[in-house]
């Protein structure tokens, strides 16, 4: 073990104390869910089914998303598995519960403490654990690695910030990468940074995030909204983004309405105070209004209902790429709806989907309110076969991964 993940265990080995203080802090601030602290300090779990546990983990929504698809996939070549899913936001855990497939269950991740971690890895022993994109927790690591499990990390994606902090803890991070069985690194940029960390050839396998759909959603029933004009959905908006879409609102027809889908739900009361600072008339689905005729904004703070905005929607603005720090959000699940996407400028997270997309007239980068405006003037014109076969090969791709991942299980024997 080097010395800076000797400092980290004794660090979170000496906080344990206080993490059930943090815990009800977080309960009493909304981050946290009173009836699942339990889970978090892997105490009081249900019983170990019998058979093979396969675990994954991410972060949140996005993660869960893509581990759902995975396990479904997974699922054809380990039929009786049972299937352990764990994340870390109140979001991601009220959401799985409608997506869960059969045999499986949801849980809030433990906290990274080596008790913590030793407790949840001792009770569910499972046969293979995969970790999605980012999560790397050194104290869950190091617990899973010790036991008999197989570890994978999926989807893998480092920006070029961490790949430079990782480079300056370099036999760290040749200690906890070097731990998994396997590395599937969803970009390029990923696969040359962790082949430099960890000295060995990691290849680019592609991103993981594709559309559980055989074909592009054109006739997706559209949402019943009492608006005649235009709308323009802000999908998965950060902070400073839906300043941009109300100065675009205010460039665009009397007759175009808003709808406001926030990143992060719990920012509903900040974007309503913002409305009400611009004197623009809205309805905030959190507190069960809903739009009228003259209403211009409806504020989409609820968690789970994109598909609705997403077929209700005439042009999107998909977020992430304009506010500092964030670098774009996956463009794939509106495209399936047949929607151009409309982003900003910094989309480093999925550069290599944007490259891919841009070409097929799928997406657009736009840089200001007016940008935007003019983008929703051009009828939009892509082309749907390439983008069919995009898909398609998102979805093969889905389907090789399940097989790898299948491939460091114990073989099945005959029945």
């Amino acid at each position: 073990m080097t010395v800076a993940l000797t400092v980290y265990r004794m660090a979170t080995a000496g906080l344990s104390p206080f993490v059930p203080r943090l815990l009800n802090a977080r309960v009493a601030t909304g981050k946290e869910l009173a009836e699942r602290t339990d889970e978090r300090l892997a105490r009081s779990l249900p019983a170990r089914p019998g058979g093979e546990v396969i675990w994954l983990h991410g972060a949140s929504i996005g993660e869960t998303r893509l581990l759902v698809a995975l396990a479904k996939a997974l699922r054809e070549l380990r039929p009786n598995a049972f299937l352990l899913f764990t994340s870390q936001t109140r979001t991601s855990a009220e959401l799985i519960t409608d997506l869960l497939p059969e045999n499986a269950r949801h849980q809030l991740a433990p906290v990274d403490t080596p008790s913590a971690t030793r407790r949840f890895i001792d009770h569910w022993k499972p046969d293979l654990c995969i970790f999605a994109e980012g999560e790397i927790w050194p104290n869950l690591l190091m617990a899973a690695r010790s036991s008999d499990a197989r570890l994978a990390l999926v989807n893998a994606r480092m920006t070029d910030k961490s790949i430079s902090g990782w480079s300056r803890l370099k036999r760290t991070a040749r200690a906890l990468f070097g731990r998994f069985d396997l590395i599937l690194a969803a970009d390029r940029r990923t696969a040359t940074g962790l082949s430099h960390l960890i000295g060995s050839d990691i290849q680019a396998f592609g991103n993981l995030k594709t559309v559980d759909k055989t074909t592009l959603a054109n006739a997706q029933e559209r949402e019943t909204l009492p608006w005649e004009g235009p709308i323009l959905l802000g999908a998965s908006t950060h902070a400073g983004e839906e300043a941009l879409l109300i100065d675009c609102l205010q460039l665009m027809g009397a007759e175009t309405r808003l709808i406001l889908a926030p990143r992060h739900p719990e920012r509903g009361d900040e974007i309503a105070a913002l409305l009400n600072t611009n004197g623009i008339s809205f309805s905030q689905a959190s507190a069960g209004e809903t739009p009228e005729i003259d209403t211009k904004v409806l504020l989409a703070d609820t968690v789970g209902d994109m598909p609705r905005w997403y077929a209700a929607a005439d042009h999107v603005y998909l977020g992430g790429a304009h506010a500092p720090g964030i670098g774009g959000h996956n463009p794939l699940e509106p495209l399936s709806y047949g929607k151009r996407v409309l982003t900003g400028p910094h989309t480093t997270n999925c550069a290599d989907t944007v490259a891919d997309l841009k070409p097929l007239g799928a997406i657009s980068i736009v840089r200001s309110a007016e940008d935007i405006a003019s983008a929703c003037n051009v009828p939009p014109a892509f082309d749907r076969t390439s983008l069919e076969h995009y898909f398609a090969a998102g979805r093969q791709r889905l389907d090789d991964a399940a097989g790898q991942l299948a491939a460091l299980l114990a073989p099945q024997s005959a029945t």
